[in-house]
C-alpha cells in the first residue's frame, strides 16, 4: 500500500508535457473609429508600438507552436489608421503580424467580435455571415502568407 501511495505521489508531482499545447494569441480590440469616421482613441498609435498593449502581443510573442485568433475588423481598423494617418507604427505592426503569424494556424473570429449569445438570440441566421466575412477578410490580409485561415 505504501508503494502504491508513493508511486501515486510521484506521478502527481511530475508535470507531464502536453505535446499538442500551443500558445494562443488573441488579436482583437475595441473600435477605433466612430460611425462617421472620426478617430475615437488618440492612444491607438502608442498601443500598436512594440511596448504598447496591442503591440507587445506580436512583437513579444511566446515560443512556437502558436495559434492566432484574430478579429478581421480590428485588422481593418489598423490598416485604415495606417492609411489615414500615414502611420509608420501601424505599418510596422501590420508587417510584424504577418511575419509573426508565418505559417502558423490562424483562426478567424466572427467579424467585429460580436457578443455571440446576443447574436444567436436576435439574429441566428447572421452568425455564419460574420464568421465567413471574418475568414475571407483575414485571407485577403494574409495573401502573402500561406497560412490557411480557419473558422472558429
Amino acid at each position: 500500500m505504501k508503494k502504491l501511495l508513493l508511486l501515486l505521489a510521484v506521478f502527481l508531482l511530475i508535470p507531464l508535457p502536453n505535446a499538442n499545447a500551443a500558445n494562443q494569441i488573441i488579436i482583437t480590440g475595441k473600435p477605433v473609429y466612430e460611425y462617421g469616421g472620426k478617430l475615437l482613441k488618440n492612444t491607438f498609435e502608442a498601443d500598436l508600438a512594440p511596448t504598447g498593449v496591442i503591440g507587445e502581443k506580436i512583437f513579444s510573442t511566446p515560443p512556437a507552436p502558436r495559434n492566432w485568433v484574430i478579429d478581421a475588423a480590428f485588422i481593418d481598423e489598423v490598416v485604415q489608421y495606417q492609411q489615414d494617418e500615414n502611420s509608420q507604427v501601424a505599418l510596422n505592426w501590420i508587417n510584424q503580424l504577418k511575419r509573426a503569424a508565418g505559417n502558423e494556424p490562424i483562426f478567424a473570429l466572427a467579424y467585429g467580435n460580436p457578443d455571440l449569445k446576443l447574436l444567436k438570440k436576435i439574429a441566428p441566421n447572421e452568425l455564419s455571415f460574420y464568421y465567413d466575412y471574418g475568414q475571407s477578410s483575414l485571407a485577403k490580409f494574409f495573401l502573402t502568407v500561406s497560412s490557411e485561415i480557419l473558422s472558429l
